[in-house]
C-alpha cells in the first residue's frame, strides 16, 4: 500500500522524548522523525477500526469492543455508541446538495 504521508521540509529537532509524550504534550511531530512509523501505525490501524465500526450493523457488544481498540482502554457495558446523528446529518446534507 502506497503511503499517504507526504514528509516536511524541515525536520524536528531531535529529542529523548519518546514520541508518543512529545505528541501528547502538543509537539508538532515531523514525518521525517525516526519514529514517526510507531504514529503512522496507529494511524492506519484506527482508520481501519473505524472503518469497521462503521461499515455496517454490530452487536452492541462488537461495538464496544471495537471503540476500546480504537482509545485504547476497555469500555464498560454502561457505553451506548449511536449512528444516529451520523446518519441524520448525512441525509440532512444530501438534501440540501440535491435541493441546491
Amino acid at each position: 500500500m502506497k503511503s499517504t504521508f507526504s514528509p516536511r521540509s524541515t525536520p524536528t529537532p531531535s529529542t529523548n522524548r519518546d514520541i508518543f509524550t512529545r505528541d501528547l504534550s502538543g509537539e508538532l511531530i515531523d514525518m521525517n522523525d525516526p519514529e514517526f512509523e510507531r504514529i503512522k501505525e496507529i494511524i492506519l490501524e484506527t482508520i481501519r477500526l473505524t472503518s469497521e465500526l462503521n461499515s455496517g450493523h454490530h452487536s452492541a457488544e462488537r461495538v464496544r469492543e471495537l471503540f476500546s481498540q480504537i482509545i485504547g482502554k476497555e469500555v464498560d457495558c454502561t457505553l451506548g455508541l449511536s449512528r444516529l446523528f451520523m446518519w441524520i446529518l448525512a441525509k440532512i446534507l444530501r438534501w440540501a446538495k440535491i435541493s441546491l
